[in-house]
């Protein structure tokens, strides 16, 4: 599965799959070896396995197909997938006529909700999600902020989305919507430009005062 996903410029892993059948399976989102020993849970992602990976592809041609995620570059976190492989495996009703998934994607990923060590936010929307029956993108949305996870989209944020930054190619791609991710010709692949470039910069030096070292007046990711 994982090479049919990642055939057009995605990189899904097997640890993605794997927290995302403990979460599928309600065994919680925390990847624990311990938890693949029970009997039980091997048994069950084998007897589920067909259902497992059709949720996981029917969420895969969403985001290729109806956001403006184009490769892999554009999603800072898989993770943020997995309540929705849950809505669409649990509730596939639900999830056909899901709305304001997009948005959900989007604003999760521009502020990085689902960064860091995110187990706890996903099982509390899985929660939700069992608890409505539907994907209520009100309810998720209180449920990162209950966690002190920011989903505002301030001046300030937008600045920290310079180069270098794990979202700048997400952003790109919803102002430059034709971006092609698999080019046959790496040199192909889209690139950050820079206004001056960084050849050049690299040349410019000012003395530390702290250590009185000649250094990089402009470092990579500077505002100038």
């Amino acid at each position: 599965m994982l090479e049919e996903l990642n055939s057009q410029g995605f990189s899904f892993t097997r640890d993605f799959v794997l927290k995302t059948c403990l979460t599928l399976l309600d065994q919680g989102a925390q990847y624990e070896v311990a938890k693949f020993r029970k009997p039980t849970v091997r048994v069950d992602i084998e007897k589920r396995w067909d259902d497992i990976t059709k949720a996981i592809k029917d969420v895969y041609d969403f985001v290729r197909g109806k956001t403006f995620i184009r490769g892999d570059k554009a999603m800072p976190s898989y993770l943020v997938l997995i309540p929705l492989v849950y809505l669409r495996y649990r509730y596939p009703a639900a999830w056909k006529n899901a709305k304001n998934v997009a948005t959900y994607l989007i604003r999760s990923l521009l502020t990085g909700a689902f960064s860091g060590t995110p187990d706890r936010l996903i099982d509390d929307c899985v929660k939700v999600i069992n608890e409505t029956e539907q994907f209520d993108l009100g309810r998720i949305f209180e449920v990162i902020r209950s966690q002190g996870r920011s989903l505002e989209l301030t001046t300030d944020k937008f600045w920290q989305m310079g180069y270098g930054s794990d979202t700048i190619h997400l952003l790109f791609n919803l102002w430059y919507r034709d971006f092609h991710y698999t080019p046959a010709y790496d040199g192909n692949f889209p690139q950050v430009d820079h206004i001056f470039p960084q050849s050049a910069l690299r040349k410019v030096k000012q003395i530390n005062l702290e250590t009185g070292k000649s250094v990089m007046k402009y470092r990579e990711g500077a505002v100038i």
